[in-house]
Order: C-alpha cells, then sequence, then structure tokens
C-alpha cells in the first residue's frame, strides 16, 4: 500500500487568545450563572514542523521491530529549553518517554515538570491513537497491529514544536524590549490556557485530524484542569477557541461532572505511567478517553455558537476602536492569592446561600443589559456590578474590590469621557485592575490616563494596552496543504 504521501506535513501555525473576564467573577465556576468573557490580541503561537530523518535505518530500528515518533518541544523565550518525547509502539508493548535538557539548579537526571505541555500532548496522543485505529480499520476493512496502522498514517518523521507567547502575557509591558522569563509573574491574560489551545489546535492540524470545535474544548478542558489539579469553570479555554462569549459553566450536572472527573483522572494516571504498557491496556485506555470526550462534546450545555458575542460596536463611534488596558497594581498591597479569594468566597457563600443568590442574581441581570442594551447604558450597569462586587466582598469580609482599588476605577471614569468601563479582572484583589475604553488609537488611550495612574502609582505602574477582538478565537496556517487540512483553517 503506497502510504507515504499521507503523512507528508507542512508546517502549522497555530495561534489562540488570551482572555480576561470583565464581569461574572466566581459566578462562573456555577452553572446558574453567566459572565462576559473577551478575547484579546495578545496570542499564543505555537509553530510544529517535520523533523526529516536523513536515512532510512534511522527512521525505524528493525531490531525491536518499533513504530516510534518523536516531538521536540521548544520553548526559547524561557532559555532555549528543549523537552523530548518519544512514543514507541511495538506489537505487545507501548511506552511514552519523556526527557528534558537539566537547567541550572537541576540535579542530574531530574526531569523538568511541564504539566501543561505533558497532559496536552499525552491527551492529545490518546485521542489521536484511537481515532486513526477506528478509521484506518474502516478504510482497508481488516485488522492489523497498531504499529502498522500508526506507520501508516503517522510515519516516521519526527515533529518540532515551537511554543511562543505574546509579550503582553508576561509582566513587562506592551512595548518593552524584554523577553519573558519562566520566573516573571504573569498577567493573568490567560496564557496557560492560550497554550493548551494552540498546541493542541496545532497537533491536530499537522497530523490531519478533523477536530471539531467541541471536541477540542474538551480535549483543551481536560488538559488544563490536569495541569491545574483541579476542574475550573472552563470560561479561558472557551474564550481561546471561540473568542468573546457570554459564558456559562457547561459541566454543572452532577452525573456529567463525575464523567470528568474520572476522565480527567485517567488522563493524570496516562501522565504519570512509568515504563512500558500492554499494547491492549493502550486500546482500552485510549477507546474509554475518546469515547469519554466524544460523549461530553455532544452536550446541549457545550452550544456555544449559539451564545451571544458581546457587541462592542455599540459604544464606538466609526472612526474608533476598542481598548482594554491591564495595569498592574500590586505595588499597593503586594497582590492578592487568587485561589484564596475564591476559597474565603466560598466558604461565605455557603454558609449565606439566599444572600450569595440574591447579589449574584442582581449582578445577572447588569451583565445581561450590558450584552442587550444600547451603548448609553452600558457604562452604568457595569458601574452597578462593580458595586455589588464590592458589596459582596464587605459581606465576606474579602477584599474582592478593595477601597484604593474602587476609588482610582472612580477616578478614571469621572476623568475620561471615553471610558466604557472599569473593574478587576476574575476574582479581583489587587492585582490588575481593566479599563474598556474608545479612542483612534493605542497612544491616544494611553495618554489620556496616564495623569490618573501617576497620582496613584507614583509613575511607576506597569500598563498593557490591548486590542478587544469580539469574534476572533482560534486560527491556524498551514503551509503545502492537502486536502486533509484544508478545512481546518475555517475554524
Amino acid at each position: 500500500m503506497q502510504t507515504s504521501k499521507k503523512y507528508r506535513h507542512g508546517r502549522v501555525h497555530a495561534t489562540a487568545p488570551g482572555k480576561v473576564l470583565l464581569a461574572g467573577g466566581y459566578m462562573v465556576l456555577y452553572p446558574n450563572f453567566k459572565g462576559i468573557s473577551l478575547s484579546l490580541s495578545a496570542r499564543f503561537h505555537t509553530y510544529l514542523e517535520s523533523i526529516k530523518e536523513s536515512t532510512d535505518s534511522s527512521k525505524r530500528d528493525s531490531s525491536d521491530n518499533q513504530f516510534r515518533h518523536k516531538m521536540t518541544v521548544y520553548t526559547p523565550q524561557f532559555g532555549d529549553e528543549k523537552i523530548h518525547y518519544e512514543w514507541k509502539v511495538c506489537e505487545t508493548l507501548m511506552t511514552i518517554e519523556k526527557k528534558s535538557h537539566p537547567t541550572p539548579g537541576m540535579q542530574h537526571g531530574q526531569q523538568k515538570k511541564t504539566p501543561l505541555i505533558d497532559n496536552t500532548i499525552v491527551a492529545f496522543l490518546m485521542y489521536y491513537f484511537h481515532f486513526s485505529v477506528q478509521n484506518y480499520k474502516k478504510d482497508i476493512n481488516f485488522n492489523t497491529s497498531p504499529m502498522a496502522i500508526l506507520s501508516n498514517t503517522i510515519g516516521y518523521d519526527g515533529v518540532a514544536i515551537t511554543l511562543m507567547g505574546d509579550e503582553q502575557f508576561y509582566n513587562i509591558g506592551a512595548t518593552s524590549d524584554q523577553k519573558a522569563s519562566s520566573s516573571q509573574k504573569k498577567t493573568g491574560l490567560g496564557s496557560s490556557a492560550a497554550l493548551v489551545v494552540s498546541l493542541t489546535l496545532g497537533l491536530s492540524a499537522y497530523h490531519h485530524l478533523p477536530l471539531p470545535r467541541d471536541h477540542l474544548f474538551v480535549l483543551c478542558y481536560l488538559s488544563h484542569s490536569a495541569s491545574q489539579g483541579k476542574l475550573g469553570s472552563g470560561f479561558d479555554i472557551a474564550t481561546s477557541i471561540y473568542g468573546s462569549i457570554l459564558f456559562q459553566q457547561p459541566f454543572g450536572d452532577k452525573k456529567v461532572q463525575t464523567k470528568v472527573q474520572s476522565t480527567l483522572v485517567t488522563l493524570q494516571e496516562v501522565c504519570n505511567w512509568t515504563g512500558s504498557k500492554p499494547v491492549s491496556t493502550w486500546l482500552q485506555t485510549c477507546q474509554s478517553f475518546f469515547d469519554h470526550v466524544t460523549e461530553l462534546a455532544t452536550l446541549p450545555s457545550l452550544a456555544f455558537d449559539k451564545i451571544e458575542r458581546f457587541r462592542f460596536e455599540k459604544v464606538c463611534e466609526s472612526n474608533e476602536k476598542v481598548f482594554l488596558l491591564m495595569c498592574d497594581i500590586e505595588n499597593i498591597s503586594g497582590g492578592s492569592s487568587t485561589p484564596q479569594l475564591v476559597r474565603l468566597v466560598q466558604q461565605w457563600k455557603q454558609k449565606n446561600e439566599s444572600q450569595c443568590q440574591e447579589m449574584w442574581s442582581h449582578i445577572q441581570l447588569h451583565i445581561n443589559q450590558v450584552v442587550d442594551n444600547d451603548n448609553a447604558l452600558i457604562k452604568n450597569h457595569f458601574v452597578n456590578i462593580r458595586m455589588l462586587m464590592k458589596k459582596m466582598g464587605v459581606c465576606a469580609n474579602v477584599p474582592v474590590i478593595p477601597h484604593v482599588v474602587d476609588d482610582i476605577l472612580t477616578t478614571l471614569e469621572k476623568n475620561n469621557s471615553s471610558v466604557t468601563a472599569t473593574g478587576v479582572p476574575g476574582a479581583g484583589g489587587f492585582d490588575a485592575i481593566y479599563v474598556l475604553m474608545r479612542g483612534k488609537s493605542m497612544d491616544a488611550v494611553k495618554t489620556s490616563l496616564h495623569h490618573t495612574f501617576a497620582k496613584y502609582f507614583s509613575h511607576q505602574y506597569r500598563l498593557t494596552i490591548l486590542n478587544v477582538n469580539a469574534n476572533h478565537g482560534v486560527a491556524i496556517c498551514v503551509e503545502e496543504q492537502s486536502p486533509h487540512t484544508s478545512a481546518l483553517c475555517k475554524l
């Protein structure tokens, strides 16, 4: 059978945007409430291209009769580190090996922990392996070994993967010449979710896997949750895939949560596998994982395409654009711990359920009005959302919107007519504030806010300015496209 053309891959560039949760902090963890999440111009990039082997003998070791597929991940923003993955499959055994170059401070033989990349690659391999087995058997109408299937669908060439995040994801300012480093504090724009989404989409395009967006969401949600060790809301993953959305937690049903949790455990267990495993075990595990992903992807609550977009044209004149300004405020009080804020608010909610439901219901009404109403009222609704969030923080004795932060936001609104909304992103606290405003250029927007920021930050503030992309989610570019990949570019 002539199969060499099946695994001639073009160079793939996949990107996914960052996010900011304008309204709905804490609420998006629960299925009865919605939040406004914006996709931003800051994007994470994944580049994939083939590593061509020089000779036939180096492609396959005939002595052990193994299929081998190598992935080398480069992270040039963080010291040119390299992580090597090798997927080995023979007639009876399967192995996934990881090797990373040691970095300063690491002991010899110690592997660097990269859970985001590890879980994303393993989740993709499990899904892709079962898909390949099922479809290859259908095509040729007879059973054959997993090793033969993989050699005829993937081929023996390796793949080089380069991961790069736009500098706005890191605490260096939008115009800085600095490079990001692994020790720098991130700006909370969803770089982890964007990495997972861009890497998963890039792998699917590179391997000619048609991956619907709902399947992409479930795969990325599981990979991201496994890396964090908990089930999150998923709004950051959804925003990276679909663009700016009115997000609602899709896995609120208890039976669904149980299935999600069991699938998550399976992924974590496979990531922790050491040594070789029987191919039969690998086949069964991949089938179970694939079936669960497919089942979750068909849930009606996952119909993100039907979620109404936040229409930014309501707040702009014809010659204006919408800009989001993120400003670090941790120098006021040393920053905040988001997990701690969430834990304290959840404790208050458990003891004051009716009071919490009443506040959140009022916030939800204003969120709905932001989406549905005309531009003259949007600013007022954001002010009311902030007042209610501040009240919740006072009741819970949690600094969701501290007084000094509220003063800054009020001053910004009063002194700048082009400001559409202000607030604290996500869980709030002392980490950052956002300003959503309209203007003709980034420079004009920054200049108009300089005096207010300088008053509070003594000229030491760090300001990041981003475009708001209402409908811009994931995107890919495939060079030397084949019929297998052309449809994916429409995602």
